[in-house]
């Protein structure tokens, strides 16, 4: 019998982590699912704890290959994937026991393609920081997020839409997870806190807002790619809130990913991104979300964010305002 599920988790030297995250799926209360750990060329004892859930648990597999990134790993483990919805886990966090269960339960009851839940970010000890509450509000409109890893995806999405992850960037999950969630039938958004985040100091993300961003990792193919997609397939997206999404998502670039840069960088960046806007949004500052009080249970500070970087971005300020912020982010 194929499984229901295929839980996909991406693993690169987290030998620290690896063993609690293992233990929270091994032990999940629907058992009616696959395991696949890819290793993505780890050079820690990774491997050695992947041979022994992979010896023990008849439903765990191992895949080994060269190191090319997590969006490379996630590709290899849904092209081995047998389960009808995918659940994607970093080798670093961990879930509740029922964390499947709950996601599977409703997925089915509500007869949708996907279902996203809450979820909480941890310290590398595990003490909460912060519990992410993605409330759609009275317009329709989420708490962005993006992330893979808190949400169930029907499987045949990836392959009827030929939606996979670019390789070889960073964020790789904004682009995958714009176009799913533009195409998916009936997405939920679930208030149930099961995934836990935790915020490794060696993970990417942190390296790049430690040390820069390179040119080639801005995912602005990638992102543009989507764009087109949510246009031309996308069915769930009105075109001001899928304007509102990438204006989100420009700002988290600004804010986050770019912290620390070098100059040039933020500079083309910039560039790089106004120009995308005029090309497909050209009145992207009217906005009908973009003012402050439109989407009141979007925290503040995410909408004060988005109205000024998009502000900036119209009178072409941009530039040396995120040159500035990401100088004295260093």
């Amino acid at each position: 019998m194929e499984p229901a599920i295929t839980i996909i988790v991406p693993v690169y030297n987290t030998e620290k982590y690896l063993r609690e995250c293992l233990e929270s799926l091994v032990h999940q209360s629907f058992q009616n699912i696959e395991i696949l750990l890819v290793n993505d060329g780890s050079t820690d004892k990774s491997q050695n704890i992947i041979d022994e859930y992979s010896e023990k648990y008849t439903f765990v597999t191992g895949i080994m290959k060269e190191n090319g990134g997590s969006s490379s790993a996630r590709n290899l483990g849904l092209q081995n994937a047998r389960g009808e919805f995918v659940i994607f886990i970093d080798s670093d966090d961990y879930v509740d026991n029922c964390y499947a269960e709950i996601l599977y339960n409703t997925v089915v009851s509500e007869n949708s393609d996907m279902v996203i839940c809450d979820f909480v970010r941890v310290t590398d000890e595990g003490e909460t920081t912060r519990d992410y509450e993605l409330d759609l509000g009275k317009e329709q409109i989420r708490i962005l997020t993006f992330l893979s890893c808190n949400r169930i995806i029907r499987r045949s999405l990836f392959e009827n839409y030929d939606i996979h992850y670019s390789e070889g960037i960073t964020c790789e999950d904004i682009p995958v997870i714009l176009q799913l969630e533009d195409v998916a039938r009936n997405v939920k958004v679930l208030p149930y806190e099961g995934y836990y985040y935790r915020m490794n100091p060696e993970s990417a993300t942190s390296g790049f807002k430690k040390r820069g961003i390179k040119k080639e990792k801005i995912p602005f193919d990638a992102l543009e790619k989507s764009i087109r997609f949510c246009l031309e397939k996308g069915v769930n997206f009105t075109i001001p809130q899928l304007e509102f999404y990438i204006c989100r998502i420009v700002t988290s670039l600004i804010f986050e990913v770019a912290k620390g840069g070098e100059r040039d960088v933020i500079i083309y960046m910039c560039r790089r991104l106004r120009m995308m806007f005029e090309f497909y949004f050209p009145n992207y500052y009217n906005n009908q979300y973009i003012k402050l009080t439109a989407v009141p249970h979007i925290p503040f500070s995410q909408r004060i964010g988005t109205w000024l970087c998009v502000h900036l971005m119209r009178r072409k300020c941009l530039e040396p305002f995120a040159c500035l912020y990401a100088r004295l982010s260093k």
